[in-house]
């Protein structure tokens, strides 16, 4: 499963990457699967296998892309089967899920579910995702729990920085030449909302920015929402260049953080017409389609071409 995230991972990215180098990356990815008969001999995987990973697989995609409702009832399914797999696949689908919506108490959950009856591979590859859930839960030690059974000699310099008080400047940094694809855009968002944290408000837009730009570009559409959401915590906002009401913008400050018509409506006392209304004006004042591409303005600072 873990060989199998990372192939998923790649392919999220392939919008913002060549066709090539996606189809390099995914070449490489499935040459080091494991033989299906395994080591000692085992059958090939079944048909019922092939199904549970194919359910986890979809879940794991939507909750990459933000679709709560999907990635839900995917999970659902899957921890009805009941098998260790199908559990360990849900929990870390909600995992992803709940951390792009910034639900950290949630996340921290079922990442420690995953940490406690994942297979070896995932029980590492969750540690990062465990410990920013951790770092931002508001349960009292939080980050103890996370970090027990724990190899902190051996931590990437992301996790450090995670669990870090002090300047961690050189720790992020370290991490951004390391990473890539969305673990990279991941960085990005972290640093930038420790800068913001640390009052670096010009440093924390750059990262929040980029950050932004590649989760859009991997259709990654919760975490580009919580970086647009950061990025507005720093004052930078859409402003009067685009021919915005303050109502036309504040309509599409909500729907970019992820809200519906009906949330907008009842946080702007407005019927879900009229919502309806801002929001084809805010489309076709900037030029754009669809909720994703509407992120995307929003993270694009004024005076940039």
């Amino acid at each position: 499963m873990d060989e199998l995230d990372r192939v998923l991972l790649g392919l999220l990215a392939s919008t913002s990457s060549s066709r090539a180098s996606v189809l390099d990356f995914v070449a490489h990815r499935l040459r080091t699967l494991p033989d299906p008969a395994g080591l000692d001999g085992d059958p090939p995987v079944s048909a019922g296998r092939d199904a549970l990973v194919s359910a986890g697989r979809d879940a794991l995609v939507s909750a990459w892309r933000g679709w709560e409702g999907e990635t839900r009832s995917l999970a659902t399914g899957l921890l009805r089967d009941g098998s260790p797999e199908s559990r360990t696949a849900a929990h870390h689908a909600l995992t992803i899920l709940e951390l792009g919506l910034g639900r950290y108490d949630a996340a921290l959950g079922h990442a420690l579910a995953v940490r406690r009856c994942g297979p070896p591979p995932l029980r590492e590859q969750i540690v990062p995702d465990l410990l920013e859930a951790a770092t931002r839960s508001s349960h009292p030690g939080a980050v103890p729990t996370a970090a027990r059974g724990v190899d902190v000699g051996v931590l990437s310099p992301l996790c450090r920085a995670l669990l870090s008080y002090g300047d961690v400047d050189d720790l992020y940094r370290q991490a951004l030449d390391e990473l890539r694809h969305v673990s990279l855009a991941r960085a990005h968002l972290l640093y930038g909302e420790w800068l913001r944290r640390r009052r670096r408000r010009r440093d924390a837009r750059d990262h929040l920015r980029t950050a932004g730009d590649m989760f859009a570009s991997m259709n990654a559409v919760a975490f580009a929402r919580r970086a647009a959401v950061e990025l507005g915590a720093t004052a930078e906002t859409v402003g009067e260049r685009d021919g915005l009401t303050a109502q036309e913008a504040e309509v599409a400050r909500l729907v970019a953080e992820g809200h519906s018509n009906r949330e907008v409506a009842e946080q702007l006392f407005l019927s879900q017409n009229t919502v309806q209304y801002h929001l084809a004006k805010v489309y076709r004042k900037l030029g754009v389609r669809s909720r994703t591409q509407l992120v995307r303005v929003l993270l694009t600072p004024a005076g940039t071409p």
